[in-house]
Formats: structure tokens, sequence, C-alpha cells
């Protein structure tokens, strides 16, 4: 394996970390301030990624230890259970969502947000498409589970974020509970 691979995947959970803060910090905040149900479940979505990047870059320095007497085969298991950790409260926030945005449609309270939003929904596919190549390739490149599960995680978000701007940009078109209804695709394509 070249030095440059192992590198890369040094920075890559610190990029993905950093990148998905800044991005649900960004969904979120503009969600709010528009009226985007479907951007703020987006927004959320990314913040479970920062929870499954932190737990990469946990579960990565532990496996990378030596073998030892109480671990003679080595520290590399705990990047499944990391895997599996991250899996978890992606569940979890999806029944969240799902709710959330089941109660905003049964009741019948839907407008149309701001346009704002697509655009915020916009640079979120751009940045989760770039999040996701990263992530794959030094993944691939170094045989990382926790890598490869978080590039998952990654382009999962980036076809939540194309299912939010369709629903923004049709709550706009005079159908404003797409936006609700991209919430729950959100929902469950997480």
């Amino acid at each position: 394996m070249e030095q440059k691979c192992i590198e890369c995947g040094k920075r890559v959970p610190w990029v993905i970390f950093l990148g998905n803060t800044i991005l649900s910090v960004f969904q979120i905040f503009v969600g709010l301030v528009s009226g985007s149900k479907g951007l703020v479940a987006d927004g959320a979505h990314s913040g479970a990624d920062v929870v499954a990047a932190l737990m990469m870059m946990i579960s990565l320095g532990i496996s990378g230890r030596e073998d030892d007497e109480n671990h003679p085969w080595g520290h590399g298991k705990v990047e499944f259970a990391s895997a599996l950790f991250i899996y978890s409260i992606l569940i979890t926030l999806a029944i969240v969502l799902l709710i959330d945005a089941g109660e905003a449609i049964l009741s019948g309270h839907v407008k149309p947000p701001h346009m704002a939003a697509f655009v915020a929904g916009v640079v979120a596919v751009f940045l989760n498409y770039v999040l996701s190549s990263y992530g794959f390739c030094a993944g691939n490149q170094l045989n990382s589970p926790s890598m490869i599960a978080n590039a998952n995680e990654n382009r999962s978000d980036m076809l939540s974020s194309i299912a939010v701007v369709l629903g923004i940009l049709g709550a706009n078109l005079g159908f404003p509970i797409l936006d609700s209804i991209a919430a729950v695709l959100v929902a469950l394509i997480i």
C-alpha cells in the first residue's frame, strides 16, 4: 500500500467529521429559518454522521494498536462494533424523524419553505458526494469497514438531500405537503 493512501486514511475521519459538522449546522439553521422540515431532517441526518465519524476515529485508533496479552489477535474487531453502533444511532434517528414528519402531515399544518432551503439542499447534495467519494477511496484502499460504513452513510445523505431538494421545489410549485413528505423519505432512507 502506498504511503499517500495511509496518510489519506489518517485525514479522512477528520475531514468527514468536520465536513458533516459544518453541513449539519448549516442545514439545520437554514431549515429552521426557511421553514423546511425536510432540510431540518436532513441536517439531523448529517448530525448523526458527526457522531458516526467520531466513533470511526475512536475505533480506528483502537484497531491500530499492537497485539497484547488480552488481545492476542489484535484490536481490529472494534471496527465492526463501531459500525454496529453507528447503524443503531441511525435507526433511532429514522424513527424520530418519521414520527415528527408524520405528525406534520397528519395535522395538515404544512406550508412551502423559503427557496433558500432549496439552495442549501443543492449545496448538501454536492458536499455529501464529495465526502462519500473521499471516504470510499480511503476505506477501500485501507480495507476499513468503519470508513466504508461512514462513506455509505454520506452516500445515503446525498440521496436524502436529493429527496429534500425535490420536496422543497415541489412545495414551492404548489404542493406544500411535499416538504414534509421529503422529511419522511429522509427517515426511510436512513
